[in-house]
Protein backbone atom coordinates (compact mmCIF):
# COMPACT_ATOMS: atom_id res chain seq x y z
CA UNK A 1 0.00 0.00 0.00
CA UNK A 2 2.22 3.12 -1.40
CA UNK A 3 0.29 5.15 0.71
CA UNK A 4 1.21 4.39 3.85
CA UNK A 5 5.02 4.23 3.06
CA UNK A 6 6.13 7.81 4.31
CA UNK A 7 3.83 7.12 7.63
CA UNK A 8 5.24 3.58 8.15
CA UNK A 9 7.83 4.10 11.10
CA UNK A 10 9.46 0.62 10.32
CA UNK A 11 10.76 1.98 7.53
CA UNK A 12 12.02 5.21 8.21
CA UNK A 13 8.98 6.53 7.30
CA UNK A 14 7.12 10.07 9.97
CA UNK A 15 4.26 10.76 11.84
CA UNK A 16 1.38 11.70 10.67
CA UNK A 17 0.63 15.33 11.63
CA UNK A 18 -2.05 17.73 11.07
CA UNK A 19 -2.47 21.25 11.97
CA UNK A 20 -5.51 23.16 10.72
CA UNK A 21 -8.18 24.94 11.30
CA UNK A 22 -11.41 25.94 9.71
CA UNK A 23 -14.61 26.89 9.85
CA UNK A 24 -17.68 24.72 8.93
CA UNK A 25 -21.32 26.69 8.20
CA UNK A 26 -24.68 25.70 8.48
CA UNK A 27 -27.73 27.40 7.92
CA UNK A 28 -31.65 25.96 7.90
CA UNK A 29 -35.06 27.13 7.78
CA UNK A 30 -38.11 25.48 7.51
CA UNK A 31 -41.86 25.83 7.45
CA UNK A 32 -44.41 23.05 8.45
CA UNK A 33 -48.39 22.45 8.84
CA UNK A 34 -51.01 19.74 8.95
CA UNK A 35 -54.30 19.21 8.31
CA UNK A 36 -57.19 17.23 9.29
CA UNK A 37 -60.30 16.16 7.71
CA UNK A 38 -62.46 13.78 9.50
CA UNK A 39 -60.58 10.68 9.90
CA UNK A 40 -57.32 11.70 7.84
CA UNK A 41 -54.84 14.48 8.67
CA UNK A 42 -52.08 15.38 6.37
CA UNK A 43 -48.83 16.74 7.47
CA UNK A 44 -46.64 18.27 4.94
CA UNK A 45 -43.34 20.84 5.22
CA UNK A 46 -39.91 22.04 3.24
CA UNK A 47 -36.68 22.44 4.67
CA UNK A 48 -34.23 24.47 2.96
CA UNK A 49 -30.31 23.01 4.10
CA UNK A 50 -27.24 25.13 3.32
CA UNK A 51 -24.01 23.69 4.30
CA UNK A 52 -20.66 25.03 3.86
CA UNK A 53 -17.67 23.65 5.22
CA UNK A 54 -14.64 21.62 3.54
CA UNK A 55 -17.20 20.62 1.24
CA UNK A 56 -20.42 22.86 0.35
CA UNK A 57 -23.99 22.16 -0.63
CA UNK A 58 -27.22 23.43 -0.15
CA UNK A 59 -30.86 21.28 -0.75
CA UNK A 60 -34.50 21.73 -0.70
CA UNK A 61 -35.83 18.83 1.56
CA UNK A 62 -40.05 18.04 1.37
CA UNK A 63 -41.56 16.60 3.72
CA UNK A 64 -45.10 14.83 3.32
CA UNK A 65 -47.01 12.30 5.60
CA UNK A 66 -50.85 11.51 5.53
CA UNK A 67 -52.55 9.46 8.60
CA UNK A 68 -56.14 7.62 8.78
CA UNK A 69 -57.36 6.44 12.00
CA UNK A 70 -60.06 4.74 12.72
CA UNK A 71 -62.30 4.76 15.52
CA UNK A 72 -62.48 2.08 18.21
CA UNK A 73 -65.74 -0.48 17.38
CA UNK A 74 -67.48 -1.52 20.00
CA UNK A 75 -64.64 -4.02 21.18
CA UNK A 76 -62.82 -0.61 21.91
CA UNK A 77 -60.35 -1.88 18.99
CA UNK A 78 -58.95 1.13 16.78
CA UNK A 79 -56.62 1.50 14.25
CA UNK A 80 -53.98 4.15 12.61
CA UNK A 81 -52.24 3.78 9.47
CA UNK A 82 -49.72 5.91 8.19
CA UNK A 83 -47.16 7.18 5.57
CA UNK A 84 -44.35 9.22 5.14
CA UNK A 85 -41.62 10.77 2.89
CA UNK A 86 -38.14 12.94 3.60
CA UNK A 87 -35.12 13.68 1.63
CA UNK A 88 -32.45 14.98 3.45
CA UNK A 89 -28.50 16.43 3.38
CA UNK A 90 -25.89 14.06 4.81
CA UNK A 91 -23.19 16.10 6.16
CA UNK A 92 -19.58 14.73 6.19
CA UNK A 93 -18.77 13.57 9.71
CA UNK A 94 -15.66 15.78 11.10
CA UNK A 95 -13.17 13.21 10.43
CA UNK A 96 -14.03 13.38 6.89
CA UNK A 97 -13.12 16.97 6.61
CA UNK A 98 -9.68 16.51 8.51
CA UNK A 99 -8.72 14.04 6.60
CA UNK A 100 -10.17 15.97 3.26
CA UNK A 101 -7.08 18.55 4.00
CA UNK A 102 -4.36 16.84 4.11
CA UNK A 103 -2.14 14.52 1.71
CA UNK A 104 -3.69 11.34 3.05
CA UNK A 105 -7.05 11.75 1.70
CA UNK A 106 -6.03 11.52 -2.00
CA UNK A 107 -3.44 8.49 -1.84
CA UNK A 108 -3.68 6.70 1.81
CA UNK A 109 -3.82 3.50 0.08
CA UNK A 110 -2.21 4.21 -3.38
CA UNK A 111 -5.75 5.42 -5.09
CA UNK A 112 -5.36 6.09 -8.90
CA UNK A 113 -7.92 8.69 -8.45
CA UNK A 114 -9.40 11.38 -5.75
CA UNK A 115 -12.49 13.78 -6.18
CA UNK A 116 -13.59 16.32 -3.74
CA UNK A 117 -15.63 15.79 -0.46
CA UNK A 118 -19.87 16.14 -1.10
CA UNK A 119 -22.38 16.03 1.47
CA UNK A 120 -24.50 12.77 0.43
CA UNK A 121 -28.15 13.33 -0.17
CA UNK A 122 -31.20 10.53 1.04
CA UNK A 123 -35.05 9.67 0.62
CA UNK A 124 -36.50 7.92 3.25
CA UNK A 125 -39.76 6.28 2.83
CA UNK A 126 -41.79 4.47 5.29
CA UNK A 127 -45.41 2.93 5.86
CA UNK A 128 -46.94 1.23 8.59
CA UNK A 129 -49.87 0.33 10.77
CA UNK A 130 -50.87 0.83 14.89
CA UNK A 131 -53.44 -1.43 16.02
CA UNK A 132 -55.64 -1.80 19.15
CA UNK A 133 -56.74 -5.15 20.22
CA UNK A 134 -59.76 -4.73 22.42
CA UNK A 135 -58.79 -2.34 25.60
CA UNK A 136 -55.33 -4.37 26.64
CA UNK A 137 -53.07 -5.01 23.78
CA UNK A 138 -51.45 -2.64 21.00
CA UNK A 139 -49.28 -3.66 18.16
CA UNK A 140 -47.61 -1.78 15.37
CA UNK A 141 -45.29 -2.19 12.41
CA UNK A 142 -43.17 -0.22 9.96
CA UNK A 143 -41.35 -0.96 6.94
CA UNK A 144 -39.01 1.80 5.31
CA UNK A 145 -36.59 2.16 2.72
CA UNK A 146 -33.61 4.59 2.94
CA UNK A 147 -32.02 5.24 -0.71
CA UNK A 148 -28.41 7.21 -0.02
CA UNK A 149 -26.15 8.86 -2.50
CA UNK A 150 -22.38 9.45 -1.19
CA UNK A 151 -22.75 7.97 2.48
CA UNK A 152 -19.58 7.65 4.54
CA UNK A 153 -18.53 5.21 7.53
CA UNK A 154 -15.43 4.18 9.17
CA UNK A 155 -13.30 1.05 8.34
CA UNK A 156 -10.43 -0.71 10.09
CA UNK A 157 -6.92 -2.07 8.70
CA UNK A 158 -6.99 -5.67 8.48
CA UNK A 159 -6.81 -6.69 12.28
CA UNK A 160 -4.95 -3.63 13.81
CA UNK A 161 -6.97 -0.76 15.51
CA UNK A 162 -5.79 1.47 12.68
CA UNK A 163 -9.15 3.39 11.34
CA UNK A 164 -9.84 5.50 8.16
CA UNK A 165 -12.72 7.09 6.81
CA UNK A 166 -14.71 5.49 3.56
CA UNK A 167 -17.33 6.65 1.20
CA UNK A 168 -19.93 4.59 -1.28
CA UNK A 169 -21.42 6.17 -3.96
CA UNK A 170 -24.71 4.74 -3.12
CA UNK A 171 -26.93 2.22 -1.07
CA UNK A 172 -30.27 1.30 -0.58
CA UNK A 173 -31.87 -0.08 2.80
CA UNK A 174 -35.27 -1.54 3.90
CA UNK A 175 -36.42 -3.23 6.76
CA UNK A 176 -39.52 -4.15 9.21
CA UNK A 177 -39.99 -3.18 12.60
CA UNK A 178 -42.32 -3.81 15.11
CA UNK A 179 -43.75 -4.19 18.59
CA UNK A 180 -46.50 -5.18 20.88
CA UNK A 181 -47.62 -3.03 24.19
CA UNK A 182 -49.86 -3.83 26.44
CA UNK A 183 -52.69 -0.64 27.10
CA UNK A 184 -52.43 0.37 30.97
CA UNK A 185 -54.12 3.26 32.75
CA UNK A 186 -53.90 5.22 35.74
CA UNK A 187 -56.23 4.95 38.32
CA UNK A 188 -55.23 8.86 39.50
CA UNK A 189 -54.79 12.15 37.57
CA UNK A 190 -51.05 11.89 38.38
CA UNK A 191 -48.20 9.84 40.21
CA UNK A 192 -44.96 7.95 40.25
CA UNK A 193 -42.62 5.76 41.96
CA UNK A 194 -39.50 6.66 42.42
CA UNK A 195 -40.75 10.80 43.45
CA UNK A 196 -43.30 12.52 45.45
CA UNK A 197 -45.67 14.66 43.83
CA UNK A 198 -47.72 17.20 45.62
CA UNK A 199 -51.46 16.42 45.60
CA UNK A 200 -53.31 18.62 43.02
CA UNK A 201 -53.88 21.99 44.41
CA UNK A 202 -51.06 21.21 47.14
CA UNK A 203 -48.02 22.18 45.67
CA UNK A 204 -45.72 25.25 46.49
CA UNK A 205 -42.59 26.32 45.24
CA UNK A 206 -41.02 26.43 48.83
CA UNK A 207 -42.43 24.19 51.26
CA UNK A 208 -44.44 21.43 48.70
CA UNK A 209 -42.01 20.83 45.65
CA UNK A 210 -41.55 17.56 43.97
CA UNK A 211 -39.19 15.44 45.61
CA UNK A 212 -37.17 12.25 45.54
CA UNK A 213 -39.44 9.25 47.45
CA UNK A 214 -37.30 8.03 50.32
CA UNK A 215 -35.68 4.89 50.12
CA UNK A 216 -33.07 2.67 52.20
CA UNK A 217 -30.16 1.04 50.28
CA UNK A 218 -28.07 -1.48 52.03
CA UNK A 219 -24.68 -1.73 51.86
CA UNK A 220 -22.24 -4.84 52.80
CA UNK A 221 -18.41 -4.91 53.87
CA UNK A 222 -15.85 -7.14 55.31
CA UNK A 223 -12.27 -6.66 55.50
CA UNK A 224 -9.59 -7.00 57.95
CA UNK A 225 -6.37 -4.26 58.35
CA UNK A 226 -3.71 -6.57 59.15
CA UNK A 227 -3.95 -9.35 56.68
CA UNK A 228 -0.77 -11.06 57.05
CA UNK A 229 -0.48 -10.18 61.09
CA UNK A 230 2.31 -8.60 60.17
CA UNK A 231 4.45 -5.57 62.06
CA UNK A 232 5.26 -2.47 61.43
CA UNK A 233 3.84 -3.20 57.76
CA UNK A 234 0.02 -3.99 57.09
CA UNK A 235 -1.66 -5.33 53.84
CA UNK A 236 -5.20 -4.68 54.46
CA UNK A 237 -8.29 -5.99 52.42
CA UNK A 238 -11.84 -5.15 51.91
CA UNK A 239 -14.61 -6.88 49.82
CA UNK A 240 -17.67 -4.37 49.55
CA UNK A 241 -21.29 -5.35 47.63
CA UNK A 242 -22.92 -1.45 47.41
CA UNK A 243 -26.53 -1.88 46.83
CA UNK A 244 -26.49 -5.68 47.98
CA UNK A 245 -30.60 -6.02 46.84
CA UNK A 246 -30.13 -4.25 43.73
CA UNK A 247 -32.98 -1.44 44.34
CA UNK A 248 -33.81 1.08 41.56
CA UNK A 249 -33.92 4.43 43.09
CA UNK A 250 -33.12 8.15 42.54
CA UNK A 251 -31.09 10.72 44.09
CA UNK A 252 -30.34 14.50 44.10
CA UNK A 253 -27.82 15.98 45.65
CA UNK A 254 -30.10 19.43 45.18
CA UNK A 255 -27.31 21.18 43.43
CA UNK A 256 -27.57 23.44 39.96
CA UNK A 257 -24.48 21.66 38.49
CA UNK A 258 -25.59 17.87 39.52
CA UNK A 259 -29.25 16.75 38.97
CA UNK A 260 -31.21 13.90 39.22
CA UNK A 261 -29.31 10.40 38.97
CA UNK A 262 -30.36 6.58 39.17
CA UNK A 263 -28.85 4.52 42.23
CA UNK A 264 -25.30 2.47 40.69
CA UNK A 265 -26.82 -1.04 40.73
CA UNK A 266 -25.16 -3.64 42.63
CA UNK A 267 -21.17 -4.08 42.21
CA UNK A 268 -18.29 -5.88 43.52
CA UNK A 269 -15.61 -4.28 45.02
CA UNK A 270 -11.89 -5.03 46.19
CA UNK A 271 -9.61 -3.36 47.01
CA UNK A 272 -5.91 -3.98 48.94
CA UNK A 273 -3.42 -1.98 50.21
CA UNK A 274 -0.34 -1.50 51.97
CA UNK A 275 0.29 0.35 55.08
CA UNK A 276 3.69 1.57 56.60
Amino acid sequence: MPGLIPFDLTRGGSLFRFRDNGKINEYAVYVQDSYSLGHLTLNGGVRFDAYDGLSQANGVEPRIGVSYSHQADRHGAACLLFTHHGDAIQREPPAFERFGRGRVASNIFGAFESVPLRPGTRNQYNAGFEQSLGRYLTVDADYFWKFTDTAYDFDTLFNTPIAFPISWRRSKLDGVSGSASPITSCTSSCGATRTTIPAPGTFNADTNPPRIAPRHILDASVGTDNLLHTEPVHVTLRISVPNLTNDVALYNFLSTFSGTHFLEPRSYQISMGVEF
